[in-house]
């Protein structure tokens, strides 16, 4: 079963590569009532060519996958000002540097001045800044696979970031492997829409009575990734944990795309040539890294992973194994579990955002003793709350 045939959402991720691919342009991704894209078919313009079912990650995803890692790593950049501009160990900064020397490109995705997220590229290290920190959207990728593989063609070095399926679409639409090419995927919880998120922006101008201008997740504060930071355009500034109604739908998995339940790329078979997320738990396996200031995952997929990996420089590294990784980022195990209230979330959400996360989302008595447990009995207790922490002890 696929998309295509169907229409069933559950079997597509609004990657784009089938839309991106259409030598007729046939293809346009359309928003649903709740802002996810999904291809929509011009059947006059269609000439049954089947390269939409060719390139789709969902149809071949375990072909795009590569062979499961053994082991994985603990990574933070020994620059300070670099870890403090990171949303964890400043794994992203450390590859950056180590693949880009000359005639290369960067693809990310960039928080843009509209509080739009979308997938962009960058020429120089300095500008792919924008990539850097968390963006708990879901990207518009927009051009940005064919402009990667103009790039590709052009002999530049690409390197290019994104969700495990995003990922999974570029290969997909490549067709063919380049040696000038790196891909490094996220451990993804799943993606709420831009559409949702302007949802929740609004009722943040509403509440503070002044438009939103600037939008930071996981802002560094006070040393720790505890807080979501919105600007207003009077200037005020708030940290958001107490009343952060966004993440709190998205740690309920109330929030996702309907295929994020169904990911066919949440376990240690990646689909990129280096994974990185949160080393959530670290301090369990080695005290040495400071978990107030952020420490990376990296695990390494592909022998040009391993190259690149082998080029790092001024790090502090841990080697240990999978297995660690997987017991406070249970995602490289499966996917997000379906809430039987989706539905009737997302039907009250499309016009009061807060109003959904109130009636559905409701703080669990773990999630209100949190801040009193120590680091390791949040993760025998619960993986998911422990990688949280930080927000947890926030909310009442």
């Amino acid at each position: 079963m696929n998309y295509f045939d169907t229409l069933d959402k559950s079997l597509c991720c609004g990657c784009t590569a089938c839309a991106s691919i259409c030598p007729t342009k046939c293809i346009t991704m359309l928003e649903d009532e709740d802002g996810f894209i999904y291809p929509d078919i011009d059947k006059a313009k269609c000439i049954d060519c089947g390269l939409c079912k060719k390139v789709c990650p969902f149809i071949h995803s375990e072909t795009l996958k590569n062979n499961a890692a053994d082991k994985c790593y603990a990574l933070a950049v020994n620059d300070k000002d670099v870890l403090h501009k990171s949303a964890s160990g400043g794994a992203f900064s450390a590859i950056m540097q180590a693949f880009c020397d000359q005639n290369y490109v960067i693809f990310g995705s960039e928080m843009c001045s509209d509080l739009v997220v979308r997938h962009t590229y960058a020429d120089t290290i300095e500008e792919a800044s924008k990539f850097k920190k968390s963006k708990y959207v879901k990207s518009d990728i927009n051009n940005s696979y064919v402009h990667a593989r103009e790039a590709l063609d052009e002999g530049k070095k690409v390197l290019f970031t994104g969700t495990g399926c995003q990922i999974a679409g570029l290969r997909g639409f490549l067709q063919k492997e380049y040696d000038n090419l790196l891909t490094v995927d996220l451990v993804c919880h799943g993606v709420p829409s831009q559409k949702m998120f302007n949802n929740y922006i609004n009722s943040l101008s509403k509440k503070y009575n002044a438009k939103v201008v600037n939008y930071s997740f996981r802002e560094k504060h006070n040393g720790k990734c505890t807080y979501d930071k919105a600007v207003l355009e009077n200037g005020a500034i708030h940290f958001l944990a107490v009343d952060n109604y966004y993440l709190r739908a998205f740690y309920s998995s109330i929030s996702l795309m309907h295929s994020c339940h169904g990911c066919k790329f949440t376990d240690v078979k990646r689909t990129s040539d280096i994974t990185i997320a949160d080393f959530w738990g670290i301090e369990l396996y080695n005290s040495k890294f400071d978990t107030n200031k952020g420490s990376s995952l990296l695990i390494i997929n592909t022998q040009k992973g391993q190259k690149i990996f082998n080029e790092i420089k001024d790090v502090k590294l841990f080697d240990t194994d999978i297995n660690n990784a997987i017991k406070g980022n249970g995602h490289l195990l499966k996917p997000t579990s379906l809430s039987p209230n989706k539905e009737s979330f997302l039907k009250i959400a499309r016009t009061d955002f807060p109003k959904a996360v109130k009636k559905y989302c409701k703080l669990s008595f773990k999630a209100r003793i949190a801040k009193y447990m120590p680091s390791w009995m949040k993760q025998i207790i619960n993986p998911e709350y422990y990688a949280i922490s930080d927000l947890i002890a926030q909310l009442k």
